[in-house]
């Protein structure tokens, strides 16, 4: 009777303990996992610059000192001369008489003209010439090519020598520093004449009466380049 009690007694301490594990079952869900989406970084943007380009200042060259002279002459008198003689149409001339005015200085010890409103160019037998006119006459006759023009032709002619004598050309200023010494008083003739091969010379010329202390001084070296 005991055993059978005891028998019993397990049995039921076995069915408590099964039953408490069948009603306490506990389903556990799996983790989640939250996987964000991919991240598309754009490339970084490349920027290239543009090339700087430096540009260099701009040089002008400036003309010649010109500072204006008080002794001026106007070209009014034109003429053909050699196998021809009389007075030269507009025609006969490479250049425009009303637009030119010689200006006159002391250049220490010559006289020096300069020529405003000639083209260097105009000609290429473009020869400038000079006298004045004192008590003795006509002296210091005198021509001279413009640089890089033919005056073989012409009479009485001195070396154009920058600087020195004769015709100069600087910046497209014409201007001539002629055989007058800057001493003299007397009439001073401006004239340019051209000497073409046909021999039918032309020319043009204007005076100024002046007195050797009314020029104003001028540095022949500033006349040439």
């Amino acid at each position: 009777m005991r055993r059978t009690i005891f028998l019993v007694a397990a049995l039921a301490l076995v069915a408590a303990a099964c039953g408490d594990t069948a009603g306490d079952t506990t389903t556990t869900a799996p983790p989640t996992a939250t996987l964000a989406p991919p991240t598309t970084q754009p490339p970084a943007t490349t920027t290239t610059a543009a090339p700087t380009t430096t540009v260099p200042p701009t040089t002008t060259t400036a003309a010649p000192a010109h500072p204006g002279s008080s002794v001026t002459s106007q070209l009014t008198d034109s003429y053909v001369f050699g196998s021809e003689q009389g007075p030269a149409t507009a025609d006969d001339l490479p250049f425009d008489m009303a637009a030119i005015t010689v200006h006159w200085y002391n250049g220490g010890d010559n006289v020096v003209a300069v020529y405003d409103g000639l083209d260097p160019a105009a000609s290429e037998y473009l020869c400038p010439g000079n006298s004045i006119l004192t008590a003795a006459g006509f002296e210091h006759v005198s021509n001279a090519a413009v640089p890089g023009a033919d005056c073989s032709n012409a009479f009485s002619t001195i070396d154009s020598v920058p600087g020195v004598s004769g015709g100069q050309v600087c910046n497209g200023l014409v201007s001539y520093i002629t055989a007058i010494p800057s001493n003299l008083d007397g009439e001073l003739f401006g004239t340019i004449e051209v000497y073409p091969p046909d021999g039918r010379f032309v020319g043009a010329t204007g005076t100024v009466i002046m007195a050797a202390a009314d020029l104003p001084g001028i540095d022949p070296a500033t006349l040439s380049c």
